[in-house]
């Protein structure tokens, strides 16, 4: 009964890592191309610009237009960047110390699973190592569209 149980845990384990590899392999291919043409149009339109402001500024002014507009965009790209960092390391810490709450909530109450069966000691011992792992309840790969 186990053994077959175990073998259709195996089997469905295998097919959601298959999808998650296909998926991955589609998103990314989509990804590299959508990411040729998105330069390819930002390559035209920068071109485009500096060549309609050259006209009214003369070259020189419309270049220098052009490199202190991208620099800008670069810092405000940048800012963007270590906004979401230091939002990302908050919540990670913040799930770290949930976690270390958790396990050290826990640990006194094991001695009393010193008498139950081997089951509720199995269960138990997995309960404390998902949480001392740190699982924040996301999960793996998430944010990517299907």
């Amino acid at each position: 009964m186990i053994g077959r149980l175990a073998t259709h845990v195996g089997r469905i384990a295998a097919w959601n890592a298959e999808r998650l590899a296909a998926r991955t392999r589609r998103n990314l291919v989509l990804a590299a191309v959508s990411g040729v043409f998105g330069t390819t149009a930002y390559g035209a339109g920068l071109i485009a610009g500096t060549l309609w402001l050259a006209g009214k500024l003369g070259l020189p002014g419309a270049l220098a237009v052009v490199g202190v507009v991208s620099a800008a965009l670069a810092v405000v790209v940048a800012a963007i960047a270590m906004a979401i960092n230091a939002t990302e390391r908050r919540r990670e810490a913040e799930v770290r110390r949930a976690s270390a709450e958790t396990v050290s909530t826990a640990l006194p109450a094991l001695p009393m699973l010193k008498g139950s069966n081997l089951a509720v000691m199995a269960a138990a011992g997995a309960a404390l190592a998902y949480f001392a792992i740190g699982h924040d309840g996301s999960e793996a790969g998430g944010g990517e569209a299907d």
